[in-house]
């Protein structure tokens, strides 16, 4: 079983704006997330940030491995895990 879409939502429902995400499989299994920023601004951001996520890690990979699907989208989506100081000097 492998993902094959995931499909983001901004929803708007009364004073709240929730980012959610649902991941679908090729086998028809569907989960659905949020992205945790519903009461703050950032809703667009975060949304973005889930699709090349979603495009650049999740798609291709078994959806019951979730560990490892989240520690390489949390290594890649920090500047300095990535191994990437650009002008900065606080890599490790």
């Amino acid at each position: 079983m492998k993902i094959v879409q995931v499909n983001v939502y901004l929803v708007r429902a009364g004073g709240l704006h929730p980012v959610l995400a649902e991941v679908v499989t090729d086998s028809g299994l569907h989960g659905v997330g949020e992205a945790g920023i519903a009461y703050g601004h950032g809703a667009t951001a975060a949304a973005g940030m889930i699709k090349d996520l979603a495009e650049n890690i999740l798609l291709g990979r078994d959806p019951f491995r979730i560990e490892e699907a989240w520690s390489e989208m949390y290594d890649h989506s920090f500047w300095f895990l990535s191994g990437n100081c650009g002008s900065l000097r606080v890599c490790r």
